[in-house]
């Protein structure tokens, strides 16, 4: 139950490009099915303790609990708790998908400059952004490693190829 007034109120001051996940810690999927199962309990002791009888909304409460979880509070607290310093990371523009409208955001998935291979990142953009940028472009992303554990974006911005200038002989 306290997960869910929290994530409300989170809710309210979410915004939707701030706090984007990498990566989830080891414990994330574990912590949310202990989020499911400790708020179906509560909701049905709760309810048990005033009416004298079983709920049918306790699994119902459990889920909703476990929703805000996942996409509020949890990316919301690892990014606003999280006090260290961030590293920064290139990326390498892959694809884009600028079209953004109600409930949708630009979309740019990123491939790691060093390693090809591995860590492919997608990245939810303003359409503006997302048109400024190109294929094949690098982005430095700035990544703090998250109060949870899990790596978090809290700033990008394109990488600028500086010409040098030939010193005079």
């Amino acid at each position: 139950m306290a997960i869910m007034v929290f994530g409300v109120v989170l809710m309210a001051v979410h915004k939707p490009l701030a706090y984007q996940l990498i990566e989830y810690d080891r414990y994330f999927w574990t912590s949310m099915v202990l989020v499911f199962l400790g708020t179906t309990a509560a909701a049905e002791a709760v309810w048990h303790f005033l009416w004298r009888r079983s709920s049918n909304y306790s699994i119902v409460l459990g889920w909703a609990a476990t929703i805000a979880s996942y996409n509020v509070f949890y990316p919301v607290a690892n990014g606003a708790l999280d006090r260290n310093a961030a590293e920064q990371r290139v990326y390498v523009v892959e694809r884009r998908y600028c079209s953004s409208g109600r409930g949708r955001l630009a979309k740019i998935w990123l491939r790691p400059a060093a390693t090809p291979a591995s860590g492919r990142v997608i990245l939810r953009v303003s359409g503006s952004y997302c048109r400024d940028v190109r294929d094949g472009q690098e982005l430095y992303l700035h990544v703090k490693p998250g109060f949870f554990g899990s790596p978090w974006v809290s700033h990008y911005d394109v990488m600028q190829n500086v010409e040098k200038e030939e010193e005079p002989d």
